[in-house]
């Protein structure tokens, strides 16, 4: 690998006018249509300057200032891993110079002479990438897996460095503590070099990617409200295709609906026959038997007032069905 520059406050502007001519780890999900908060025609038009990249937000600041914390859990919770040294370099794969990196910490072995700067370069040297996420991320975490994004951040960072192996940690919800060893798959990183070096060619030659199903509002920014009124013709056979999937999901959509309406009409009536049935009464059980098995049903019928500040303040049933189970 090539270092291509330090990383600090001080050449913060600096690093992020690099980013735009290069595909570093954080961004190599949204290349292959992996975050689903940056699509590929997102970033494509982040790289070419049609949108201005997010700013910093709390979540952002709050995770880079976290790295050592992070990697201080990391040091207690792995006593045998290594040791956790900061980073803090722009890095560049030896042959694809536009594929680069910046790894959060390197982990040595204990018994290595630090004498020299490259320290990646160092016998045993891995990678220590670090995050810190919100509860909801737990689920992601089960049974030693990782979100995809964050392997692919990973695969990349091992690719670009040439390092064979690395963790990724994440502090969860602030308390729960997560921590993962992948190693290199040089087979999936070439895959993920040929579909970067795709979009890298959409970027130099100025011609979007495919959007997703969530990139309405940048299509409509890209097409501007100039000459609306224009009429033109499509040769393109992928143009073809496009309009007959969207003709094939206009149709299953409808056929959807109206066997969800015809579902919906079918509750109604049951709930408006069974609340007839119970009166004023709050709860009901019933008990029987369908098709030779005992049935044991609660039904309760909750009276809900919405408050008087809310867009339409009146009172309505929560209706709930459950069968018993004992």
């Amino acid at each position: 690998m090539k270092a291509l520059m330090r990383v600090s406050d001080a050449n913060r502007a600096e690093w992020l006018e690099k980013k735009k001519t290069t595909i570093g780890a954080s961004e190599i999900a949204s290349v292959a249509g992996l975050n689903k908060y940056c699509s590929p025609l997102k970033l494509w038009m982040e790289k070419t300057g049609k949108l201005e990249p997010e700013p910093e937000n709390d979540a952002m600041f709050i995770g880079k200032h976290a790295e050592s914390l992070v990697a201080s859990v990391f040091e207690r919770k792995n006593p045998d891993a290594g040791a956790v040294y900061p980073a803090q370099i722009l890095c560049a794969h030896d042959e694809y110079e536009w594929a680069t990196a910046t790894p959060d910490f390197w982990l040595l072995p204990f018994d290595c002479e630090i004498s020299k700067n490259n320290l990646w370069e160092l016998p045993g040297a891995k990678i220590l990438e670090t995050k810190m996420q919100r509860s909801t991320a737990l689920q992601f975490w089960e049974n030693e897996k990782i979100p995809d994004s964050y392997a692919f951040q990973m695969l990349w960072q091992m690719g670009v460095t040439g390092l064979q192996t690395a963790y990724i940690a994440s502090l969860i919800g602030g308390f729960d503590f997560r921590s993962v060893k992948l190693d290199f798959n040089p087979e999936l990183f070439q895959k993920l070099i040929e579909i970067a070096s795709r979009f890298r060619d959409f970027v130099q030659k100025d011609l979007p990617p495919v959007a997703g199903p969530g990139d309405a509002k940048l299509v409509e920014g890209l097409r501007g409200a100039e000459a609306r009124a224009d009429s033109i013709r499509l040769q393109d056979s992928e143009a073809l295709k496009l309009a007959a999937s969207w003709q094939v999901a206009k149709e299953r959509k409808a056929l959807l609906q109206e066997e969800m309406d015809r579902w919906d009409s079918e509750q109604k009536f049951a709930q408006n026959n069974l609340l007839l049935m119970m009166g004023n009464a709050a709860e009901a059980r019933i008990e029987g038997f369908e098709n030779g098995i005992l049935k044991k049903i609660k039904i309760t019928a909750k009276e809900i007032s919405r408050a008087a500040h809310e867009v339409k303040a009146s009172k309505y049933t929560r209706f709930d069905l459950k069968v018993v189970e004992e």
